[in-house]
């Protein structure tokens, strides 16, 4: 054996030394250093519930970094990278805020995450409010009831084919009258405010 390779080799911990999958893991590390593991975190990586799309950002952007991806010096590692970021982010306003801009560097996206993450501040948010979503088309509440019937003639034996019945309860819309309490504003009633000088 090589004097390099015995002297690496002493420098181990002896419980190191005597283990060949601790001594291959071991051996990677320090000396191999492949970039596969991280690549493979920052293409595979997404967004947590908890955070926001600043710290998400500062989180990819350090992924890419070990990843040895060079997103800051080629403008279209950057495009990608900005690409991948707004694919991933949980929040579609700012999603589709975001993807019409060309941004020219990742300092001026990150002006615009710290100015999103003031206004939700501002508003007495902490994270953006999670939406809930409604698959129904015209997002209305429902208060139906469903029936199940038989079909039963008179004078017959009861016929076993079963059906379902639904029943939604009529509701009257009532006309909207004019309270004498609470005046009509329209468009041309609107002052806006003036700055105090």
């Amino acid at each position: 054996m090589p004097a390099t390779i015995r002297g690496s080799y002493a420098q181990l911990h002896k419980s190191t030394r005597h283990i060949l999958k601790l001594l291959s893991t071991k051996f990677k590390k320090l000396y191999c250093r492949t970039t596969g593991p991280y690549a493979e975190r920052y293409f595979t990586m997404k967004m947590k519930s908890s955070e926001t799309a600043l710290q998400f950002f500062y989180r990819l952007n350090a992924r890419a970094v070990k990843a040895e991806i060079p997103f800051q010096t080629s403008s279209k590692r950057r495009e990608l990278h900005l690409r991948r970021f707004v694919k991933k982010l949980k929040d579609v306003q700012l999603k589709t805020a975001l993807e019409g801009h060309q941004f020219q560097s990742i300092s001026e996206v990150e002006r615009v995450l710290r100015r999103h993450e003031d206004v939700w501040t501002e508003d007495g948010y902490e994270t953006p409010p999670t939406r809930t979503r409604d698959a129904r088309a015209d997002n209305v509440p429902r208060g139906g009831h469903a029936f199940l019937t038989q079909n039963v003639d008179s004078g017959t034996a009861p016929i076993v084919e079963k059906h379902v019945q639904f029943q939604i309860p009529e509701f009257e819309e009532q006309p909207l009258s004019a309270d004498p309490e609470t005046p009509e504003y329209g468009p041309d009633d609107y002052d806006p405010p003036t700055p105090d000088a």
